[in-house]
Order: structure tokens, then sequence, then C-alpha cells
């Protein structure tokens, strides 16, 4: 009895030793992998972001990443990048921003392309987790049209009685959907008045 005891005893051993190397090993992978592939990753987030800049600033040939010079003081964490928009010869032409405003699913993410005079020359919904059929046609151009080209500085509200205001018609069943892009974009506007001096100057890259 003595001697089966011990036989368990040591089969346990063995088995936690061959579990622990295993949990080891498991892990050494996962970790080469996640290293292997979050270069990847980084790469391809990168280039979507470059295609979604140009879709919003199609007069800019170049991007540069001005958000750690000019959100490092900022107090409202939802302003996210801050891009300059550059034209041929590498003069700021304008600025591109993504920020964040709530939504009925969640945080809504938009990329605004901000002319020098504060007009809105592109819009995009970069991400969003809203209704599927409702709040996610915050994402089509017939939407996002209505902020384009409007009178420049001037911020937007779904209120017609807001008269000081762009009015923009909400999306049919989607209010919440559609007042998180007209936040956003506020928002965006906000700091693109607060700072354009800072960023047509440029930054020390340029």
């Amino acid at each position: 009895m003595q001697n089966r005891k011990r036989e368990f005893k040591e089969l346990g051993i063995v088995s936690a030793f061959i579990l622990f190397a295993i949990t080891i090993i498991v892990t050494a992978l996962l970790a080469g992998v996640d290293q292997f592939t979050e270069p990847v990753i980084s790469q391809h987030q990168v280039e979507e972001a470059e295609i979604s800049h140009e879709h919003v600033f199609e007069d800019a040939v170049t991007f540069t990443d001005r958000s750690a010079e000019l959100l490092k003081d900022h107090d409202d964490k939802r302003v996210v990048t801050v891009f300059d928009a550059l034209d041929e010869d590498g003069k700021v032409i304008g600025v591109v921003l993504e920020t964040l405003a709530a939504g009925y699913g969640g945080d809504v993410k938009v990329m605004t392309g901000i002319s020098p005079e504060l007009e809105i020359v592109g819009l995009e919904v970069v991400s969003n987790t809203e209704t599927p059929g409702l709040g996610t046609k915050i994402t089509e151009e017939s939407f996002m049209g209505r902020f384009i080209g409007k009178t420049p500085g001037v911020k937007f509200s779904l209120k017609t009685e807001d008269s000081d205001m762009t009015h923009i018609d909400a999306l049919t069943g989607a209010t919440l959907s559609s007042r998180a892009v007209v936040n956003a974009v506020n928002r965006a506007l906000d700091f693109a008045s607060d700072n354009m001096d800072t960023i047509l100057a440029g930054g020390d890259s340029q």
C-alpha cells in the first residue's frame, strides 16, 4: 500500500512538472506569435489611417503626426490624434483630427478634415458599435456629406432652434448615433479653432 501511495505521489509530481513545462512552452509560443504579429498589425493600422487621412483631406499629399506635441497639455482626452495635412511643397494646408463622442452603443470615433478657414472638407466615421441598420448609417456618405462645405467655423446641432449653428437632420431611429457624430465633429472644430495658428506654423519636424 505504501509503495502504491509513493507511486501515486511520484506520478503526481511528474504530472505537475509536465503541466508546468507545457505551460512554459505555450506561453513562450504565444509571446513569439505576439512579437511576430504585432508589427504586422501596427503597420496595417498605420496604412488604414493613411487611407482615411487621404479620404477626409483629398488636397493633401502627406500627413504628419502632431499628436504628441499638440495633445500633451490638452485636457480633453476625446481628441485622440492630430495630423498636419501638407501639400506637395510640405506646406501645412489644414488638419485632420480623430475625436470621440458617446453614441448609443458606445464611443463613436470620427476623423475630420478641417481647412485653415475652419471649413469641414472631409469626414469619416472610423469606428463605432452602433445598432446595425440604424445607427451604423452614420458611416454612409449620405449622412456624412451633410457636414461638408458648410459655413466655416460654425458648429453643428440637431436642434432647429439653434439658429446660430448649422442644423443637421438626424437619421431616423438613430438620434443618439447622429448626435455622437455632431459632438465629435464639434469637438474637432473647437480644437482646430483654438490651435490653428500653431498647426499652420508647423512642428519641429517641418
